[in-house]
């Protein structure tokens, strides 16, 4: 009798594994890829966001994702050839021609970053990274247009204080002190994102 349960529970366990195998869709490789990034983990974000493409090859955050990584990790001209490689399946979309002006920027081509930026603005491109996008452009030009395109990029003050508790939630061993999260205000937030921007800059 024994014998015959132990198969029993080793099939559900099969099955169970099974299902869970089956949850790792388009969806899950995603989700793991904003986690991984909103954790700083470029390299794992960039390998889930592969994954997406090989479910659905002409996935936009996905494209517009591996670039972005790309720039993260300081790979500016392999970035500009995933860029290029996306832009082929899905030539009009926003986030992905903001990225390859970040990585045209970011490698030199101050020229044809501001052409694509420029392309991602026509384009309806209204997001938050289209903005941040364009004013890394400008600060790479020496522009003095940079804050206007940071305070489009800012928005509302609470959507940025969600974020901050949301990344928080996502790695709990990042735990900020109270000083930390009384600056997340509308003056300072703005203040220290640009500070930040122009900080990279002057490397």
């Amino acid at each position: 009798m024994s014998r015959f349960n132990n198969l029993e529970f080793g099939d559900q366990r099969e099955e169970h594994s099974a299902s869970r195998a089956e949850l790792k869709d388009e969806q899950f490789y995603l989700a793991e890829a904003k986690t991984a990034f909103a954790a700083g983990r470029f390299e794992q974000a960039l390998r889930h966001f592969a994954k997406v493409l090989e479910f659905s090859p002409k996935h936009p955050a996905a494209w517009a994702g591996q670039v972005r990584m790309l720039i993260e990790l300081g790979e500016f001209r392999e970035a500009k050839l995933w860029a290029d490689k996306g832009l082929e399946l899905i030539p009009d979309d926003p986030e992905l021609l903001a990225a390859k002006a970040v990585a045209l920027a970011r490698d030199g081509d101050l020229s044809a970053a501001l052409i694509f930026s420029d392309a991602a603005i026509e384009s309806r491109g209204q997001t938050p990274y289209v903005w941040l996008a364009r004013d890394d452009v400008l600060l790479a030009r020496r522009e003095k247009r940079a804050d206007f395109c940071f305070e489009r990029a800012l928005g509302l003050v609470g959507p940025a204080q969600n974020s901050f508790e949301q990344a928080r939630q996502l790695d709990p061993q990042c735990q900020p002190s109270p000083s930390e999260r009384a600056q997340v205000s509308e003056n300072t937030l703005a203040t220290r994102l640009r500070g930040w921007w122009r900080q990279w800059f002057q490397r």
